[in-house]
């Protein structure tokens, strides 16, 4: 099963990075992030921002970052801001955004501009 439907994250799934390293489980599900509990001995708490969200699947979540990434990333905190979630797939940019990214990726007809 596969919803990429945010709202179907559950606590005690699975959190996979984009190179298929498990990160730890889902503990809770915020407005702006999901809380991850990692590591074996020595337990840490990380708060994964939501726009980070690859795929949801059947009681998993795939990140797009790698292991690496997210051990190096200072997410000691929810960040204040969530991702555009009304009428967007995950990880859509904010078609507000001042960003030449964002612009190279949308043509002047597309309706997110």
């Amino acid at each position: 099963m596969s919803t990429n439907d945010i709202g179907a994250i559950q606590p005690g799934w699975a959190v996979r990075a984009s190179d298929g390293e498990e990160i730890g489980k889902v503990h809770e599900v915020g407005s702006t992030a999901f809380e991850v509990e990692h590591g074996l001995l020595d337990k840490q708490t990380i708060f994964v921002p939501l726009a980070r969200l690859e795929h949801v699947g059947d009681k998993e979540i795939a990140l797009d970052v790698s292991a690496e990434e997210v051990r190096t990333a200072d997410w000691s905190q929810p960040p204040a801001e969530g991702p555009q979630r009304h009428g967007a797939p995950l990880n859509a940019p904010d078609r507000n955004a001042a960003d030449p990214a964002y612009d190279a990726a949308y043509d002047e007809t597309d309706p997110r501009r």
